[in-house]
């Protein structure tokens, strides 16, 4: 098919030139803002799905500006259980890109989990950062650790990628996942060079793709043949590479 000549376009709509400037000029101090009207949104969709569905409880995954769920859960009269990987705190770290409102996440993350009626957390740290952050009862805050496909993931699993020469009879430490920025990209690759450090025979795999996988590279150098990074695997190859 040949391309549509330039002059043949259809122009672009006043609405598109007007979002495009918009979103150049003031993209930065505009997200957050357009994070947080986006909760109209979702209720009309939440409370939809819980009128068809009708289910017995409701588990959400939180995100920084994502409320809309509480008061869905609410008026469809059910439980909610509030699913949280990491405090809001962490969105100023990580998302510089953005111009941040003040204290609006942690007073939102506040109100969402004093009124959740239950809490999981993927870790004991943050279990009881939330629980003394916000003063909140010990006994709604459960901790549901990442888990594995035992069935896949098991010490006699096949090999298929064989690491270099020099990971042999060594103490490999792996990580798999994709190299993001607010997976702490930098702190893992500090992790490295200070246990290098301090355990010789330590060697290092490191799993996955990503925006940051050449960062992760730089900031490893001085590591040369003891750490490795395969790329992305295919999952069910990953059991045999750790």
């Amino acid at each position: 098919m040949n391309p549509v000549p330039a002059d043949d376009r259809p122009a672009e709509s006043t609405r598109q030139r007007l979002r495009s400037a918009l979103k150049r000029r003031w993209g930065r101090y505009l997200h957050e803002p357009k994070e947080l009207l986006w909760n109209l949104k979702y209720m009309r969709r939440e409370r939809s799905i819980l009128k068809r569905e009708r289910p017995q409880v409701v588990l959400a995954r939180n995100d920084t500006f994502l409320a809309s769920v509480v008061r869905s859960a609410a008026a469809a009269r059910l439980p909610l259980v509030l699913e949280m990987n990491a405090p809001a705190l962490e969105s100023r770290l990580y998302w510089d890109e953005y111009a941040h409102l003040p204290w609006v996440p942690e007073w939102l993350e506040s109100w969402k989990l004093t009124r959740a009626d239950a809490i999981v957390t993927v870790s004991a740290v943050l279990a009881r950062y939330l629980a003394e952050t916000y003063d909140l009862e010990p006994d709604r805050v459960t901790v549901a650790r990442n888990g594995v496909r035992t069935t896949l993931f098991r010490p006699d699993a096949p090999v298929e990628w064989q690491p270099p020469e020099s990971f042999r009879d060594a103490e490999i430490v792996g990580f798999v996942g994709s190299f993001q920025r607010f997976h702490g990209v930098e702190l893992l690759c500090e992790m490295a060079v200070r246990v290098a450090e301090v355990r010789p025979r330590a060697r290092f795999l490191f799993i996955g793709d990503g925006p940051g996988l050449e960062l992760a590279r730089r900031l490893t150098e001085t590591l040369e043949e003891r750490i490795a990074f395969p790329g992305a695997l295919e999952h069910e190859l990953i059991p045999g590479a750790v």
